[in-house]
């Protein structure tokens, strides 16, 4: 067993979510997302966001999700936890394989940048809106973990690409490889219903340390959060692959023309099957906001 996760078998690590982090993610999320807005067409839906704290008794998902939008109509709020350290313990636990080979990737997790992606991503999809029936939290809010990515600062940005492309090849070369894209609705699915079940068991410290060692019953979550994270990547990937002067207009593109869609990312996820994803992309080699 991973040496982090025998210690999780007795305490779940406190993470806490301090006030002047919330105020500081809040901030540059709604900075980085105006500009973008302007050009999302009918994708765009702005307006102020505001944060408000939520007990773990009182989310429906418990521990399993450290923040969430809520549309308020004239304003949107993202409701947060006090605490995001069974979520972070819950993405050690999913990427184990990755990490027991790439070490040095570990300390992301624990050093407020994944916490931070989880706050200006919020920001970004409170403020749009689409044809999704229904939005995929793979598919879909890939484009919105991207952007959170994407607003890092380095060295926490070069460090997440490199753990999201490690997570991306795991996913391929692991027995069985990636699902196609028509099982993806099927994933998050089982995942939804697994958070809503064992919600109760993050509430408890001593069930929620015994949950993140349990694999069978976490299955259907690990499932889901490897390839929420393989999805990013993709978009990573066919991002980088544009020349430097035309990786805003792709932004401007995928929000307007593509973020909407119900089939969004579909065609590219498609590649994630083949080995041929992994290797450094050709120059200018995209498909558009599919």
């Amino acid at each position: 067993m991973h040496r982090a996760q025998a210690r999780q078998l007795t305490e779940v690590p406190a993470f806490p979510i301090h006030d002047p982090d919330v105020r500081h993610w809040l901030a540059k999320g709604t900075a980085a997302s105006e500009p973008l807005l302007a050009h999302a067409g009918e994708a765009a839906h702005p307006g102020p966001v505001g944060t408000r704290v939520a007990a773990l008794e009182d989310a429906v998902l418990g521990g399993f999700m450290p923040c969430w939008p809520e549309d308020l109509g004239p304003s949107r709020v993202i409701h947060h936890l006090p605490d995001a350290g069974f979520f972070l313990a819950l993405l050690e636990r999913a990427y184990a394989p990755v990490l027991a080979k790439r070490p040095e990737l570990r300390s992301l997790l624990y050093d407020g940048s994944r916490i931070e992606i989880a706050f200006t991503n919020d920001v970004l999809q409170a403020q749009l809106r689409g044809d999704w029936q229904p939005y995929s939290m793979i598919r879909h809010h890939a484009l919105m973990l991207f952007h959170g990515l994407l607003w890092l600062d380095e060295p926490a940005r070069a460090g997440w690409a490199a753990l999201y492309q490690a997570v991306a090849e795991y996913t391929v070369d692991r027995p069985g490889g990636a699902p196609p894209p028509g099982r993806l609705a099927e994933v998050e699915a089982a995942a939804f219903a697994d958070f809503e079940r064992l919600a109760a068991r993050t509430r408890d410290p001593v069930q929620a340390a015994a949950l993140l060692t349990d694999e069978r019953e976490l299955a259907a979550v690990v499932e889901y959060q490897l390839l929420a994270s393989a999805a990013v990547y993709v978009l990573w990937r066919d991002h980088q692959s544009q020349p430097e002067q035309r990786r805003l207009s792709w932004q401007h593109r995928e929000l307007a023309h593509g973020y909407g869609r119900p089939n969004y990312l579909t065609w590219r996820w498609a590649a994630l099957l083949t080995p041929a994803l992994l290797p450094p992309p050709l120059p200018n080699a995209t498909e558009g906001p599919r």
